[in-house]
């Protein structure tokens, strides 16, 4: 008898959750709202019901303050005068917000009865279809929970399990997003690098140009020098994240030595101008080796 009673409410709960997700929204809500726009209609009416009771008030009592003003100058005296019962505007207003609490009290009443019919029969499923799983949402086809090693588990451990499922996706796109992150910050850096060494090898290909300039230059080894070691310290910085993030997808994609084939370009661009001593000439072979790996 207790399973029965602790099973009722467990498969009303599962019904509303479908309906909700299926709707968008609570079936319950549906039904305040009707009931709301009901009572706004009712509110309107009550409120212009009582601006006509004023409007009226207002007029009767200038008609008789016209009609006593035009007794008095015609000197007629009327005897045994019979006052009429009369309301102030106050009255009225107490009148109509009694009519108001009625109206609304059996509103609410009669719709009580709509919102229990309707929960009971417009907004529900059958019980069997939802204790025996056939009905499925249009999103939930993908979905296979008839598998060998779920065919013991409960709704509530098929939902558990769904939800790890998703935890782990999530965690595994916060993963991506933070490799793309350091991915863009390292190609931001290396266009840093390239545009800077262009430029040197620009003003190197002017010097070249220019026999008295080169003359009256101081060597440009040391900014060389400082250059190849900034990009390699960069390409360490990059290959040491990319270690630290273990992606086997870019691994996969790029290849593992695409970063120590960069780091061996640098270290021949500086052993090239170690090489050198004092000023670098113009059309000597390590100036030109320099010039070609910085292409």
């Amino acid at each position: 008898m207790l399973t029965e009673m602790s099973t009722v409410p467990d498969i009303e709960v599962r019904t509303t959750q479908l309906l909700i997700e299926h709707f968008g929204y609570k079936p319950i809500s549906v039904i305040d709202d009707i009931i709301n726009a009901i009572n706004e209609i009712m509110y309107k009416c009550t409120e212009q019901l009582e601006q006509i009771f004023v409007d009226q008030k207002l007029q009767l009592d200038k008609e008789r303050a016209s009609k006593k003003s035009n007794d008095m100058e015609d000197d007629i005296i009327v005897d045994d005068v019979v006052e009429e019962k009369s309301y102030t505007i106050e009255d009225i207003r107490i009148g109509t917000a009694t009519l108001e609490s009625l109206l609304e009290h059996n509103i609410n009443k009669n719709f009580d009865k709509f919102e229990v019919y309707a929960l009971r029969n417009v907004f529900t499923l059958p019980e069997n279809l939802i204790e025996e799983g056939y009905i499925r949402l249009r999103h939930h086809k993908l979905l296979n929970i008839d598998d060998e090693n779920d065919g013991n588990q409960t709704v509530s451990q098929i939902e558990s399990n769904i939800n790890n499922k998703i935890e782990r996706i999530t965690q595994e796109i916060e993963y991506q997003r933070e490799l793309q992150k350091v991915l863009t910050q390292s190609l931001i850096k290396f266009k840093k690098i390239l545009a800077l060494s262009k430029i040197i090898r620009r003003k190197l290909e002017m010097f070249m140009k220019n026999e008295q300039i080169v003359s009256n230059v101081m060597p440009i080894k040391d900014t060389i020098l400082y250059l190849a070691k900034q990009t390699r310290e960069t390409c360490q910085r990059m290959l040491s994240q990319k270690d630290e993030l273990k992606d086997e997808k870019l691994i996969a994609k790029y290849g593992v030595d695409i970063g120590n084939n960069m780091g061996k370009n640098i270290d021949k661009i500086i052993e090239q101008i170690r090489s050198v001593d004092g000023t670098v000439d113009i059309d000597s072979q390590g100036y030109q080796s320099v010039l070609e790996l910085l292409k």
